[in-house]
């Protein structure tokens, strides 16, 4: 479960072919191995909704000219 979390975070920043040895070096590195069951299971359980927000969020384009009128 941890190396498929890893795997899917990994993927949102553009490394989508990861090895197994290089998932293993990353849990490793930042000794992810350490979490307690219930943390890894949190995190996979939420990251789909997060990957939603994250989504919706860079599809949103920002109207900046009220703020800009506003100052004038």
């Amino acid at each position: 479960m941890l190396i498929s979390v890893v795997r899917s975070m990994f993927k949102h920043i553009g490394a989508t072919e990861l090895s197994d040895s290089d998932v293993l070096g990353i849990i490793r590195t930042f000794k992810l191995d350490k979490l307690p069951p219930h943390y890894i299971f949190l995190l996979s359980s939420t990251l789909p909704i997060l990957e939603l927000i994250v989504a919706k969020l860079m599809k949103e384009e920002i109207d900046y000219t009220a703020l800009v009128e506003g100052e004038a």
